[in-house]
């Protein structure tokens, strides 16, 4: 039977009837062929009506097990007389399985026998899974409730409760017999107050009753305080829902008001500290009346404190010292900071100068409420500062006699002293200068040049430069200018000097010392490569130890190349020499007989050789055999691309294409982010998956990548799994055995964390360097940014003293977590991360081993990192994220190392301010006994190693090199044999002096054995190092004159710079060391970078 019959037996259009639906519709014979299907059935099967009719209808399901819980419609023909309906999964020629709700009938002839089968399905997969999400979202709101920390309850509009958590019935464990759904506020207030659950005060029942139903029924958000009958205290939030109903939170603040009163007593322990003070402190109200002074002003003032509280206590001082503060002190009391200096005659009858400060002070809701005023003696100080003017005119006296040009700007850039080389140079007398800014008598290209150094100065950082003038005395000299910041004996800024010495004669031996070490670089004898020299004549003038071997074992100096060397290599040579002799570096690669060592692989390279005068001179030759390299080179190249074939387990994404683009190979990690199986991407243009934005920005590398560039890039990509990854892209060419290109290989390494974590430590960077920020500004904007760049909404930092966890700082999206709340130790997660000692990270605690932890069984925090927090090396507590949801991805090493410098910072902060607040002067002496020479007054050996270190640590985490200068005076052994020990310390003293002048604040300096010193130079390498050493050197020559020693003192250096190996600075250390002893060894008083060839293992043939 076919379509057509079965037609004709129903007297039916099957196409009219059911083509139109937006149902499945399939008819089969009883035999399960299917008659006939629709369009609808065609779109959602995959399959065209011609696969479909006469095919078995089994095809259509899941698996035979669908078929066989469902076969009984057709093995039950009585069942069909009405219909059936059920739900079966059902696939697509596609190989997709989806759920249907199908509706199935028999269809029947004249002579009731069934004829056919008719089935009417509808794809329900989407409302199922929607299902499940509104369950599901259900299940975790009622969850959500539990997480709350604070107890929570929502009553409807006729003040029935609809819902409160478990943390709401402990709070008020009398009344929670009381709380079921629709019992009233009221009923469950009586019920309490019946079992003394809450503490009264001096009301009456109905009295506090009426108070607090008032409150409740307003609702308006006013946060109140309710004490309960056990004296614990709760603070309540209360608002209308959108229903008329009400919310409200409650939150227990019994550690908070027991942090009030501590802090009463605190205030009382400020006012004894007060009285014991040197200074005058005295609080003003707004009406100038004294409602605060401690002892030092009663006694000034002439007083006990008793009787001047309350009283105008500035009607005291004598009218001449009233008539020159009123004013200032009716702008204090309008709110302006003033600060100033004055002499007063106090009551005491003592005639003080005075450094006065008027400091406004505001009450907690920020408005101006008083006026302190702090009075320092100055007298001790303005004595002093007449003698330091005294010691300035003796200071002018001596500077007068150098040979540097000195000056003086004040922070006006106005010159304030010269001294007369200066105004030698200038051609003018001193006067001429003082008072101006001497920088106008200078032409526009130095100004130009030394602006920026000088802003520098006036920025407080010390700035040298070196430059050629033209003075006005008619001389040009080559000069080194230095500015340096000025402070005063508290440390503030009041000006620049600039010291400039002439270097004229210093320049021209270092060009002779460049020339001398250019040569003897040229003439290295101990390199494993074979070296020669060869004349305009093609002559041998110099031939290392290795290039007469390799050639016979004959020196040889003096032959000519074409009678010692091969025609074959002479052929393959002559054009890279000429290139050579024409100014040009020229290399090439061949393979060259030796006579005694057979057939080598050497790597030729000719560079020209000048004279001082840039003339040419001849052709330095450079041969290195590298036929192990080349061995090595195949055998890396082979295991290049047997390691192409094993890429699955790694964690960046890899694919191969071949020219045309198609994809060959593609790893778990890019078919994962493309949202498809691997075996669906071999042959095919992955590239068409992306956005036609990515592949635009990407196509101009991929043709480059074609042509067999290797390109890399990194870019912002949205997959088509709807994730946005920010990935670094390699396009590296594919090569076969014969080293064709055959194709593209493509890394793609997800950076996204990478890039945050960039981004962050930018912001924190900006935070710390800010001038414009408190400490605690600092600190709570740090929080934001953790909690922002963690994706957690709690962050805390904690003092920990003994068991006891106190919040001193908190981030949290609605103020849920406040500042001085208290807990016991054991009862937070950082009690796991202080003993670990080191940052601490779980991103689901509910599957973690603290799954039973109090902290999690009290407050559900499931994520969770933290990081032990030192101040000054000793542990104060920690800083931490949270948050009551799992992270959906466990946190990374990047992730901890990040919380890690947080925490770093923020302990250095901390322990800054505490250090402001400590005895500093104790401290700086105890610091000097501990870490200053006795002999030169600079850094012992243990104190240079402890910065040192300090210097290597920093330099792993930032990358920012320096340079370690070992340095040792010549002959000094001489020194102490002829002229005695006590010559012997002099020079010691003097010599450390003349460097410790010499270099930047931020360089540290050292004695670290009897006549060896190092230097650490900050953030210097290289040629700028070996400037400021040569410098140095020159100094001591100069400068480093003691009796009765009639020789020059000299001293040898060697450099070394910090290298990634250098994980101790012994190492680095080492390294200067034999830098210097290569100093010593090739004549002393000079200066020598470490260089690691120099002190290779020779390597026997």
């Amino acid at each position: 039977m076919n379509e057509h019959t079965l037609t004709d037996v129903l007297n039916m259009d099957l196409e009219k009837s059911f083509g139109p639906l937006d149902e499945c519709v399939v008819v089969t014979r009883p035999d399960r062929r299917i008659l006939f299907v629709n369009r609808a059935a065609e779109e959602v099967f995959g399959y065209s009506r011609e696969e479909l009719i006469g095919a078995t209808s089994v095809n259509l399901y899941a698996n035979p097990k669908e078929f066989t819980a469902n076969r009984k419609i057709y093995d039950d023909v009585d069942s069909l007389s009405t219909d059936n309906r059920f739900t079966v999964r059902l696939r697509r020629k596609n190989g997709c399985i989806f759920t249907a709700e199908v509706v199935s009938a028999a269809l029947y002839d004249g002579a009731s026998d069934p004829v056919g089968f008719l089935f009417i399905a509808r794809d329900i997969t989407d409302r199922l899974a929607l299902e499940a999400m509104l369950n599901d979202a259900v299940a975790t709101l009622e969850d959500a409730l539990e997480t709350i920390s604070d107890g929570f309850a929502v009553y409807d509009k006729d003040d029935r409760l609809v819902i409160c958590n478990e943390k709401y019935r402990e709070i008020y464990a009398h009344s929670a017999p009381a709380m079921v759904p629709g019992a009233t506020f009221r009923e469950i207030l009586e019920y309490g107050l019946d079992r003394n659950e809450y503490d009264l005060g001096n009301l009456s029942r109905e009295e506090w009753l009426q108070i607090r139903m008032d409150r409740h029924l307003a609702a308006d958000g006013e946060v109140i305080e309710q004490a309960l009958g056990d004296g614990s205290w709760l603070q309540i939030a209360e608002r209308l829902t959108l229903s008329g109903g009400r919310a409200g939170i409650r939150t227990d603040i019994t550690d908070l008001k027991a942090a009030q009163s501590l802090a009463e007593n605190a205030l009382h322990n400020l006012s004894n500290l007060a009285d014991n003070l040197s200074c005058s402190i005295t609080e003003y109200d707004l009406d100038g009346n004294c409602i605060f002074l401690n002892e030092t002003s009663a006694t000034w003032f002439g007083g006990r404190k008793e009787e001047l509280l309350g009283t105008q206590l500035r009607e005291r001082l004598p009218a001449k010292n009233r008539t020159k503060s009123d004013p200032l002190f009716k702008r204090a009391l309008a709110g302006e900071k003033i600060s100033f200096e004055t002499r007063n005659d106090f009551i005491d009858g003592q005639a003080r100068d005075v450094w006065i400060d008027y400091i406004p002070k505001k009450n907690a809701a920020g408005e101006f409420s008083s006026l302190v005023v702090l009075a320092t003696d100055i007298t001790d100080i303005k004595q002093a500062q007449a003698q330091a003017e005294k010691a300035h005119r003796d200071l002018s006296d001596l500077t007068n006699n150098l040979s540097c040009a000195i000056l003086e700007y004040d922070l006006d850039a106005n010159c304030v002293f010269v001294n007369e080389t200066m105004a030698q140079w200038h051609d003018c007398g001193k006067e001429s200068l003082l008072g101006i800014p001497a920088r106008t008598k200078l032409d526009s290209d130095y100004m130009k040049q030394s602006e920026r150094y000088l802003q520098r100065a006036f920025n407080g950082e010390p700035a040298t430069f070196e430059t050629t003038y033209a003075y006005p005395d008619g001389i040009t000299r080559n000069v080194q200018v230095e500015f340096t910041p000025k402070r005063d004996a508290a440390g503030n800024q009041v000006g620049v000097i600039v010291y400039v010495n002439d270097i004229s004669d210093l320049m021209t031996a270092q060009a002779q010392t460049e020339q001398a070490h250019r040569d003897l670089s040229d003439l290295a004898d101990n390199l494993s490569c074979a070296i020669a020299e060869i004349d305009l004549n093609g002559i041998c003038v110099f031939s290392n130890e290795t290039n007469n071997r390799w050639l016979g074992g004959k020196d040889q100096v003096g032959s000519s190349m074409v009678q010692v060397l091969n025609p074959e290599f002479l052929k393959e040579a002559l054009p890279y020499y000429k290139r050579a002799l024409k100014g040009e570096n020229a290399a090439f690669e061949t393979v060259y007989s030796f006579p005694d060592r057979g057939d080598r692989n050497i790597h030729v390279e000719y560079t020209p050789k000048s004279n001082a005068n840039g003339d040419r001179i001849g052709v330095i030759l450079y041969v290195t055999d590298v036929t192990d390299l080349k061995t090595a080179q195949a055998q890396t190249e082979k295991a290049h691309r047997d390691l192409t074939d094993m890429t699955d387990n790694l964690s960046c994404a890899i694919i191969e294409m071949d020219l045309e683009g198609n994809c060959v190979f593609i790893n778990t990690v890019f078919a994962d982010w493309i949202g498809k199986p691997r075996e669906e991407l071999l042959g095919t243009k992955v590239r068409d998956t992306l956005a036609a934005e990515s592949r635009n920005k990407s196509e101009p590398y991929f043709q480059r990548a074609l042509k067999g560039e290797h390109i890399y890039f990194e870019d912002r990509i949205r997959y088509p799994t709807g994730i946005e990854r920010e990935v670094s892209i390699e396009y590296t060419p594919k090569l076969n055995a014969s080293g064709e290109h055959v194709g593209i290989i493509i890394y793609s390494t997800d950076i996204t964390e990478r890039k945050q974590t960039e981004r962050t430590l930018a912001k924190l960077y900006s935070i710390t360097s800010t001038r414009e920020l408190t400490t605690d500004q600092k600190i709570n904007q740090i929080l934001k940014l953790g909690c922002e760049h963690f994706g957690l909404p709690f962050g805390i930092i904690s003092r920990i003293i003994e068991d006891r966890y106190s919040v001193i700082y908190a981030e949290s999206p609605n103020g849920e977590i406040e500042v001085g709340a208290s807990f016991d130790l054991g009862e937070t997660y950082c009690a796991h991360t202080l003993k670990a000692d080191k940052p601490v990270a779980i991103a689901h605690t509910k599957t973690s081993a603290l799954a039973h932890h109090p902290c999690y069984e009290k407050f559900r925090l499931e994520a969770y990192i933290g990081a032990p927090l030192l101040v000054d090396g000793e542990r104060y507590g920690t800083i931490n994220f949270t948050a009551s949801e799992p992270r959906e991805r466990p946190f990374s090493q990047t992730e901890q190392e990040l919380i890690r410098q947080f925490a770093d910072w923020i302990g250095n902060e901390i322990a800054r301010e505490q250090d402001h607040i400590a005895l500093m002067e104790a401290q700086v002496r105890l610091e000097r006994i501990a870490s200053i020479d006795d002999l030169t007054g600079v850094l012992n050996r243990r104190a240079f190693m402890e910065r040192a270190a300090t210097e290597i640590a920093r330099f792993r985490r930032t990358g920012r090199k320096f340079t370690a200068v070992m340095i040792d005076i010549d002959h000094f052994k001489s020194i102490n044999d002829t002229f005695g020990h006590s010559a012997g310390d002099d020079v010691l003293k003097k010599f450390a002096g003349i460097i410790s002048d010499a270099l930047r604040a931020v360089d540290v300096f050292g004695r670290v054995g009897g006549e060896e010193f190092c230097i650490i130079l900050d953030s210097t390498e290289g040629d700028d190092a070996l400037m400021v050493c040569e410098r140095i050197r020159q100094q001591v020559v100069e400068q480093c004159q003691v009796e009765p020693i009639t020789w020059d003192i000299t001293c040898s250096m060697g450099l070394a710079t910090v290298a990634k190996a250098d994980v101790e600075f012994s190492t680095l250390m080492q390294h200067a060391d034999q830098a210097l002893y290569r100093a010593k060894e090739a004549g002393r008083n000079r200066c020598l970078f470490f260089k690691a060839e120099d002190f290779a293992p020779e390597t026997a043939d």
